[in-house]
């Protein structure tokens, strides 16, 4: 899985999880609405520092986000944090 794609599955489970629009997340993250569409759909790769805002607009944070976003496997888990964080370097 690419980062294009988990960005996409992040962001996308962590809304619907708050039970919000792509508009209002935007509104919340201060954002245009276009950028969520284009995470969520996969043509867009957030820089860290965009996905982790967009996260803690909604009080989640990149770590949480990453736990409880499918697969919930502890192996599964610790690649998601792996490809991020090597993402980051």
């Amino acid at each position: 899985m690419d980062g294009k794609q988990k960005a996409a599955e992040i962001v996308l489970s962590a809304r619907l999880r708050h039970g919000l629009t792509q508009r209002e997340l935007a509104r919340r993250a201060n954002v245009p609405q276009p950028t969520i569409s284009e995470i969520e759909s996969g043509k867009r790769e957030p820089s860290l520092s965009l996905l982790s805002a967009i996260l803690e607009s909604i009080g989640e944070t990149l770590l949480l986000s990453v736990i409880t976003t499918p697969p919930f496997s502890a192996v599964a888990i610790a690649r998601n944090i792996s490809a991020i964080m090597s993402r980051d370097e």
